[in-house]
């Protein structure tokens, strides 16, 4: 954007008050008349960021979207402070801040895995993300797009097809592509039922709905049984799909029960239920005795990626 001095307001602005105090008894930050726009701009700014509220607000939110999405108020008020100064004095340090939430007490401590309100819905794309590093997913050509980039059969154009080229119609969410500049979904969205009744956030589930709830497993599926050899073969240079890596599991491929500890680590970060533990541990016993490892690897995967259990992060 330029700046445009003709375009400026130059009166005299009143901002909000530094003050936690009511309306009327707050004094204003106010911007003397007759300054340019950078210099409002900079002094707004810095009012804002000065304000007692801003790191309480932006603490909050960085919270949900590391560590749990309802942060109790000692939580959200003990990175607040680190906010306001870290161990320097420096205000708004936000190495100090992440470190703070990752470190605290309630994204540690096991006690508060029970806590029903504890815990996140990952979003699509952080999902997604996790379910290709679990499998040291590679890209051949280097893009990690799954689709070709510059094809000289249409020109040298770019025309992603695939879910990674293209994911907001899959996953709901694409790089520039949110609705608003507030991000895909609200920090206060609460799904209407038992957990608006509760009190209860999941910002992540605004974005989620009954086809979004198919397709994100489905995607995962599709990439696990897709046969290379029925995608279209490269025009010149290393192929752009993605290709998964098995080679971790195969050593456990023929104990069910250990190959469903090495997804649930890695896919549920330890948090499968028993029912579900159960349920894979069952369907790998029942399939045939000749079905080869990397089918039970990847029937593994499948019901611990795409279980409710591999769709939350505690």
């Amino acid at each position: 954007m330029r700046y445009f001095d003709a375009f400026h307001d130059k009166t005299a602005k009143s901002l909000v008050s530094l003050q936690q105090a009511a309306p009327a008894d707050a004094p204003p930050t106010v911007l003397p008349a007759n300054r340019s726009g950078p210099q409002d701009l900079a002094d707004a700014l810095d009012t804002f960021f000065n304000h007692p509220n801003t790191g309480p607000f932006i603490c909050r939110q960085l919270i949900q979207r590391l560590v749990t999405s309802n942060p109790s108020p000692g939580y959200v008020y003990r990175v607040a402070q680190v906010f306001a100064h870290d161990s320097t004095g420096t205000r708004g340090n936000l190495g100090a801040v992440v470190r703070a939430i990752l470190t605290d007490y309630e994204a540690r401590s096991p006690d508060l895995l029970v806590n029903i309100g504890y815990g996140k819905i990952k979003e699509p794309l952080i999902r997604l993300a996790g379910f290709f590093r679990a499998l040291n997913a590679t890209a051949p050509n280097g893009r990690y797009l799954d689709s070709w980039f510059g094809d000289p059969r249409n020109g040298g154009n770019y025309s992603p097809q695939s879910v990674i080229g293209v994911p907001i119609a899959q996953f709901g969410e694409e790089a520039t592509q949110a609705a608003t500049v507030f991000n895909f979904f609200s920090p206060n969205y609460s799904p209407p039922g038992p957990m608006a009744a509760a009190g209860l956030v999941a910002p992540e589930l605004e974005i989620t709905d009954s086809t979004f709830a198919i397709t994100v497993p489905n995607v995962m599926t599709q990439f696990l049984y897709r046969d290379p050899s029925t995608l279209p073969p490269p025009p010149a240079g290393p192929s752009p799909f993605i290709v998964p890596d098995y080679s971790a599991f195969l050593p456990n491929a023929g104990n069910p029960a250990a190959l469903v500890d090495q997804v649930n680590l890695l896919f549920c970060a330890g948090q499968m239920s028993a029912a579900t533990r159960a349920q894979i541990v069952s369907t790998l016993q029942s399939l045939s005795p000749t079905a080869s490892d990397a089918l039970r690897v990847k029937v593994a995967v499948q019901f611990a990626a795409t279980s409710p259990d591999g769709a939350l992060q505690k």
